[in-house]
């Protein structure tokens, strides 16, 4: 049970990393795509 629970809580604390992170690199991506408006995303969801 105690490790369920740790297991838990690593698993929540890696995850809002990663949400961040991939946050942060879509928000980039976009302000460098704002520059090219003639070019068509592939990554973004249509």
């Amino acid at each position: 049970m105690a490790y369920n629970r740790e297991r838990k809580h690593t698993m929540k604390k890696r995850s809002k990393k990663l949400r961040l992170r991939m946050n942060q690199r879509a928000n980039t991506y976009e302000t460098e795509n704002a520059q090219r408006p003639y070019l068509t995303s592939t990554h973004k969801a249509r």
